[in-house]
């Protein structure tokens, strides 16, 4: 019957340096293997015959190179609160659980939650943030979100939002 193997390579192939993956033929046109984000993986297939106790290898295939993209955006933060400390508010948050979590982004917008605009240029990397710019007797909406660190960002859903007011 047939089979396969199947072998990392590089771009431009180079039979003298290829990797056996599968020591044992696959026997399904399947493969797979552990992602690396962001990391050019390359991969040849040679098919395997055997018949009446001689195994022969077919010749390599095309090089098929991929680039897995991180595309899968952190859980949004939860349990955001606000605290008034006199014209302070600081927020907390339960944090987001993700692997490579790059950190928080806080919005704050008016009292009606439109145009709910960053407050930090950075991430912050703790679940809190003191906003010393909000102003006595205003109104502000705020809410958070998480961001990784993809090499561009993916950005998770806001966090539920609390309405302040600033004595």
């Amino acid at each position: 019957g047939k089979a396969y193997r199947v072998f990392s390579a590089t771009q431009p192939i180079d039979l003298t340096a290829v990797r056996l993956l599968t020591p044992t033929p696959v026997t399904q046109s399947r493969f797979t293997q552990p992602v690396e984000f962001g990391r050019e993986l390359c991969f040849v297939v040679r098919t395997v015959e055997e018949t009446r106790g001689a195994t022969v290898e077919g010749p390599p295939s095309e090089v098929f190179c991929t680039t897995a993209v991180d595309r899968y955006p952190p859980p949004a933060p939860t349990n955001l609160r606000a605290i008034q400390e006199g014209s302070t508010i600081t927020l907390t948050w339960t944090p987001s659980d993700a692997p490579d979590l790059g950190g928080y982004v806080v919005l704050r917008g008016d009292k009606d939650g439109v145009n709910l605009q960053p407050l930090n240029r950075e991430p912050v990397r703790e679940p809190a943030f003191k906003d010393e710019t909000a102003r006595s007797g205003a109104m502000y909406t705020y809410s958070v979100y998480a961001v990784d660190t993809a090499p561009t960002p993916n950005i998770s859903q806001q966090s539920d939002r609390q309405l302040v007011a600033v004595r």
